[in-house]
């Protein structure tokens, strides 16, 4: 059994701006997805003004966007463990910024996860049954 030690504050800092980032993410494409699936079904001339309508909003959200990452990469660049982590984990081919800082909110540093098997519990890519069995039959 270990004792139980809340995030660090820049750790706590980190995930805070992350799940800002998600969110952006998802307002993003919640005002993104619809124009673009709109596409070939309303008149060219309507297309052009929902998409205009929408052109001022998605900026800021891409200006807002590129701000909570590059406070996501200076927090990170700023601390040495967290730096040395990062770049462990970007160094895993297909890995980038956005998993690397989700994996270290969700482990916090490793210390609550450090189990290769139960992080790929967490993360939903365990290369097992997660127990559901079939009941034998007669």
């Amino acid at each position: 059994m270990c004792l139980w030690q809340p995030p660090r504050l820049v750790l706590q800092k980190l995930a805070t701006l992350s799940a800002l980032r998600q969110r952006l993410l998802r307002v993003r494409q919640q005002l993104q997805q619809p124009v673009n699936e709109q596409q070939g079904f309303v008149e060219k001339s309507l297309q052009k003004q929902l998409a205009k309508n929408c052109q001022a909003s998605l900026k800021a959200i891409n200006a807002d966007l590129e701000n909570a990452e590059k406070q996501i990469n200076v927090l990170i660049q700023g601390d040495d463990r967290l730096r040395e982590l990062f770049g462990w984990i970007t160094s895993v081919p297909g890995v980038g910024d956005a998993i690397a800082a989700e994996v270290l909110v969700a482990t916090n540093e490793f210390k609550a996860i450090n189990d290769p098997k139960k992080l790929a519990c967490h993360a939903g890519v365990a290369p097992f049954d997660g127990g559901a069995r079939a009941l034998p039959i007669g």
